[in-house]
């Protein structure tokens, strides 16, 4: 893969980052927002935002989380004079600039997601389609990802689109469903057990027996 480029760090005014496209399809909770926005009024924003310059604007590769929580803490008169108290700037916030190549454009996202445990495996595994067709090295996905999980991908990406929101929204572990489809090869025999097993799941839940409402192994 193509060594990157130099990267540098400014402070840009939040109205001028462009949102741009979030590999994650799966939003933050309000709640998750609202946790991000008291962090930022107490200590600010910590690790920079990533971003690239497209036809002289401003546009966000990563970071989408911390603009949600700027807006919502712009909207929280507490939180708003916590930030002034604490001497947090949030009418600027800092901007890493990203000049690589665009296999690495595809897989910094990737990379920033993973890091806090963001990003479902669906959308890595549609992130990794894209490195493919750039002409991305097989080699240097399967060594950066490890041979198990890169195996996986395209496995994640055969399976119904139903079962894959599943497995966006946690509902249901990989994992487990790549092991019932090597069970159940025939997609709509899968897709019906599936449910019958989410189901399954639900009902645990009501009676009090499972707390957490996602398919498991175990189950």
């Amino acid at each position: 893969m193509p060594a990157m480029d130099a990267e540098h760090i400014v402070h840009v005014a939040l109205p001028d980052l462009v949102l741009g496209e979030n590999p994650r399809t799966v939003r933050p909770s309000q709640q998750r927002i609202e946790e991000y926005a008291r962090s930022i009024a107490h200590c600010g924003i910590l690790v920079p935002l990533i971003a690239e310059r497209v036809n002289g604007k401003c546009q966000l590769l990563a970071g989408h989380t911390r603009v949600a929580a700027l807006r919502y803490l712009a909207n929280d008169r507490a939180l708003r004079e916590l930030a002034e108290r604490n001497g947090v700037n949030t009418h600027q916030v800092p901007v890493r600039f990203f000049t690589g190549d665009a296999q690495r454009r595809l897989l910094l996202p990737i990379i920033e997601n993973n890091f806090h445990d963001l990003m479902n495996e669906v959308d890595v595994a549609t992130r990794v389609e894209l490195l493919l067709e750039t002409g991305t090295d097989r080699t240097v996905l399967d060594h950066f990802f490890g041979h198990a999980r890169f195996m996986r991908f395209p496995k994640l990406l055969a399976l119904d689109p139903e079962i894959q929101q599943w497995i966006k929204t946690g509902r249901l572990k990989p994992t487990t469903a790549l092991k019932f489809a090597k069970e159940i090869p025939k997609p709509g025999q899968l897709l019906r057990k599936l449910r019958s097993v989410c189901g399954k799941v639900d009902d645990l839940c009501a009676n009090g027996r499972r707390k957490v409402p996602r398919v498991t192994d175990a189950v």
